[in-house]
């Protein structure tokens, strides 16, 4: 499974309003195979080799496995303050987004792993995908004092929280 990132803000209203996205791409059988249709029919029409009905189909299955292999999910948006609209905020910003989505920081963790692209603007975002090394529990103090001995369910955020773990960094 490959991901790809796609983040813009804009202020509006005093606020910085905070949109990310994501696009999925699972490898599925035949996906290979269809993303050679675009350049086989093209130089079919090009050399004169044209059978309408046969390129229509080429296209439509092309088509069918494009939409079949990709997933666009739109995370919950997000208002920064104006005054709080840094490098630094965005990532936190980020973060809290991908948290309430996964469900864990451990989950965080390996969703960034499967990301390979980050797409922005040349505003302040574009500074999000070369952000890495924050330790995640300076960044998010409070998601510390969940947990709790009885509570096996909060044992994954405290672990990670407390260990030092980093942005972008694999967990042993």
């Amino acid at each position: 499974m490959l991901r790809y990132l796609l983040a813009d803000s804009s202020p509006i209203g005093g606020c910085d309003f905070f949109v990310l996205e994501s696009l999925t791409a699972a490898i599925l059988n035949g996906l290979p195979e269809s993303m050679d249709v675009p350049i086989k029919t093209r130089k079919a029409s090009v050399e004169g080799e044209v059978d309408e009905e046969r390129l229509r189909e080429l296209r439509q299955r092309h088509g069918q496995n494009m939409l079949a292999a990709i997933r666009r999910h739109v995370f919950p948006p997000a208002l920064i303050g104006s005054r709080r609209a840094s490098l630094v905020h965005k990532v936190h910003c980020m973060l809290h987004q991908l948290r309430l989505e996964c469900g864990s920081w451990r989950a965080v963790n390996d969703y960034l792993q499967t990301v390979i692209s980050f797409t922005t603007d040349h505003g302040t975002e574009a500074g999000l995908a070369d952000f890495v090394g924050v330790e995640i529990a300076k960044m998010f103090p409070y998601w510390q004092q969940t947990y709790t001995p009885e509570d096996e369910s909060t044992l994954d955020d405290f672990g990670l929280a407390g260990s030092g773990t980093k942005v972008g960094q694999g967990l042993d």
